[in-house]
């Protein structure tokens, strides 16, 4: 008798096990399909405000000093660099810039609110510029980054330095701001050290 109970429980165990994992693979495959349908309208966003010398590239995989990183798009120009964090959150966004986490706030399908908490995207993207810099670094490019987190549904929290609030200030950040002038030469040799 024991042993039926003991075997009940196991059974009852791995059932629990089961569709535990199976929903955290949901949840992720979730945050996936949402991240990359986010990048394809960032690009289509950014493809319309390039000119043509303007390079576009994407999910750079960096790594310096043990830290690894991949950033969503960074665009090279005469300009200099720009990093380009994308993010399609739906709901609303609840945080201050220096929060170490944010609260997305979202209706479910049974109309009952709930809410998740998400790293800060500008802590993130903060720290890719950071990674970008020391990587250049490494290989003799000492520049200025620039960086920003484009948020697809324009659902920022915040109002920063380090955010696109409008997709027309896109064009503004790429081609009339300059904290630098890049020669072809540098150009070149960022682009051989990021591709």
């Amino acid at each position: 008798m024991q042993i039926i109970v003991i075997i009940f429980f196991v059974i009852i165990l791995f059932i629990f096990l089961f569709l535990s994992l199976s929903s955290d693979e949901d949840d992720e495959d979730q945050k996936r399909i949402a991240g990359k349908e986010g990048e394809l309208q960032a690009k289509k966003v950014l493809n319309h405000y390039l000119n043509e010398n303007d390079l576009l590239l994407n999910n750079v995989n960096i790594s310096i000093h043990g830290r690894n990183t991949e950033l969503d798009y960074v665009v090279i120009n005469n300009n200099g660099i720009f990093i380009f964090e994308v993010k399609n959150f739906s709901g609303k966004l609840v945080g201050n810039e220096d929060d170490q986490y944010w609260n997305k706030y979202k209706i479910s399908s049974g109309n009952k609110e709930y809410i998740k908490e998400i790293r800060n995207p500008i802590k993130q993207l903060k720290r890719e510029i950071y990674l970008l810099k020391e990587y250049l670094k490494y290989y003799g490019v000492d520049l200025w980054i620039e960086g920003y987190v484009l948020f697809v549904n324009m659902n920022s929290p915040v109002e920063s330095e380090y955010t696109v609030n409008d997709k027309n200030e896109i064009d503004d950040i790429l081609h009339l701001r300059r904290n630098q002038v890049l020669t072809k030469n540098q150009i070149e040799k960022i682009i051989s050290i990021l591709k």
